[in-house]
């Protein structure tokens, strides 16, 4: 896939999921550069509204934001996850939940900080910041950057359009363009494969 990219004249790329790129950093800097193509951030998910989760999700948000510095990203992309496996069920928050979130939030952009990357929070379907409710609760609450896909956010009952037209001044230089019905067909392939279809509750 890698070859086919340099040949499309691709010069950057994101994480991808597990397996993708090697799992020692370096090594993964190295395989894109040879194909002259540069890491630009990865997509990575926690569960930061749940108290007793918290700790553990910040330590292994740690240790991806380390593997993404040392190869080469500039962004880490977040999605706050929900407690299940996978993308078909998800947490509805209470206002204190949404203060924990929050405050989890603030906790990975420090995590980020330290390593030279700056964070991204991704409104992403099957999260529970999905519906245009919560996104609007978010950029009303937090002013942490945003990476807009246009899919999850149709998905989500939000006008891309408008979202987009609005916070202009909040936009990750990483967006997403992609359709809601070429989403939707990628989620019922996903689904098909059983398993598969849990595809990042973490990044390696």
């Amino acid at each position: 896939m890698l070859d086919d990219a340099h040949a499309l004249g691709f010069t950057a790329t994101e994480a991808g999921p597990p397996g993708f790129l090697p799992s020692d950093p370096a090594a993964a800097k190295a395989l894109l550069a040879s194909r002259g193509i540069r890491l630009v951030g990865g997509f990575v998910t926690g569960v930061l509204h749940v108290s007793v989760r918290r700790a553990a999700a910040l330590a292994e948000l740690a240790r991806q934001a380390r593997w993404l510095a040392v190869a080469g990203a500039d962004v880490l992309v977040l999605a706050a996850a929900s407690q299940g496996q996978g993308y078909d069920t998800r947490d509805r928050l209470d206002d204190a939940a949404w203060s924990a979130l929050l405050d989890g939030i603030a906790r990975v952009r420090e995590i980020a900080t330290r390593q030279g990357l700056a964070v991204a929070l991704h409104p992403h379907f099957g999260t529970v910041i999905e519906r245009a409710a919560e996104v609007e609760r978010l950029l009303a609450s937090s002013d942490v950057d945003l990476c807009l896909d246009t899919g999850h956010l149709t998905l989500g009952g939000c006008d891309p359009a408008s979202l987009v037209a609005r916070t202009s001044r909040r936009r990750s230089p990483r967006e997403r363009c992609r359709t809601a019905r070429a989403f939707a067909v990628a989620c019922t392939c996903l689904s098909a494969k059983g398993a598969r279809a849990s595809r990042v509750s973490s990044r390696r």
